[in-house]
């Protein structure tokens, strides 16, 4: 995981100050976690949580909120701070990395992180990569059947005419637009730091598309009523529309699905700083690392782990090295040109 070298934009642009051994040292037996809600909640709550307090005695309490959400907490009381792990993504960790936010993970008191996969260690010491989630192409297969159609196997089959009028697309404001956009890019042999070829080919898809969706939900609605039938998501949303009776499957697009990192960060000053190691390094762990890859369809980070095919399949997961058909996101290139894409996004489809 690298960490970005370019200048931040939008709300999160004040610095952040704070002691960096914590008010309480880790000495309370408890510890404040900020992470996402809904189903990651309930599965970290019961699964993960649970265990980790009958190991240590140290109680877990969760606050719910979306990755920006919860960065805003933190960035909000950075002078006394009241949350102890933070879990974000690959951009949320580096906006807060440059905004001194984090504290360094300790290696004593975090051993587990020497044993994840070499390739998703942070660089500089801040944070660790928890588990992996991939962006890739969605299709309704009853449609596909329907029609005789084959499966799609690529970024340019969105722009396949059998598809016309067809066809699911996110908003630029959700982070699976932004993660795509380059890749699109790459698949038609376009720069991808060349904003206006790469929406020259991004117009193309106006009359392609059946609606642009502001959340999860609303995508799921358009191919639960059978108005899309192909778009791009994660393997997580593809497995979830499919648990409540879509009929759709995940497909790595040849050029490559998108890995999207989950990251944990001790909080600057944290008030209980050691406890907040000590689950960082729980959740590295074999058991831990099991659960969401059964639970939460995200792919371990950790090398040998013996899972069934099925998970294997909707993870993307490899025991012995992250897989090589799963590419990393562009997140420099994505924070560094996304008010420009915003701005040529809304061009494109008004």
């Amino acid at each position: 995981m690298t960490v970005l070298s370019v200048g931040l934009t939008a709300a999160l642009t004040l610095t952040a100050c704070g002691s960096s051994s914590g008010a309480g040292g880790g000495d309370s037996a408890t510890v404040v976690f900020a992470g996402s809600g809904a189903t990651i909640q309930k599965v970290l709550e019961n699964e993960v949580f649970t265990e980790f307090t009958a190991k240590t005695g140290i109680k877990v309490t969760y606050q719910p909120g979306t990755a920006g959400q919860n960065l805003a907490k933190v960035q909000a009381s950075a002078s006394s701070p009241d949350i102890d792990v933070y879990f974000g993504n690959a951009i949320t960790h580096a906006q807060g990395t440059q905004m001194n936010l984090w504290d360094k993970i300790d290696p004593a008191l975090v051993p587990s992180a020497k044993n994840t996969f070499p390739e998703v260690r942070t660089s500089d010491g801040f944070g660790v990569v928890f588990g992996q989630y991939m962006t890739g192409l969605e299709y309704n297969t009853k449609i596909f059947a329907e029609k005789g159609f084959a499966p799609p196997t690529s970024w340019k089959d969105l722009w396949d005419p059998a598809y016309r009028g067809h066809v699911a697309l996110y908003d630029i404001a959700i982070g699976y637009t932004q993660d795509v956009l380059p890749h699109w890019a790459k698949a038609w042999d376009i720069d991808p730091s060349d904003t206006d070829a790469l929406f020259e080919q991004v117009k193309k898809l106006k009359p392609q598309q059946v609606g642009i969706a502001t959340a999860p939900p609303a995508l799921a609605t358009l191919l639960q009523q059978e108005a899309a039938w192909i778009t791009y998501n994660s393997n997580l949303q593809v497995v979830q529309n499919a648990d409540s009776g879509v009929p759709v499957e995940f497909v790595t697009p040849v050029e490559g699905a998108i890995g999207f990192e989950n990251t944990l960060d001790v909080v600057k000053g944290a008030p209980h700083a050691e406890n907040a190691q000590k689950l960082i390094d729980f959740m590295l762990g074999e058991d831990p690392q099991t659960v969401i890859a059964k639970k939460l369809t995200m792919a371990p980070v950790i090398p040998g782990l013996d899972l069934d095919a099925d998970t294997l399949k909707v993870t993307g997961y490899s025991p012995d090295a992250p897989r090589s058909d799963v590419v990393p996101a562009m997140i420099d290139l994505e924070v560094a040109n996304l008010k420009e894409w915003t701005d040529a996004w809304g061009e494109a489809f008004r």
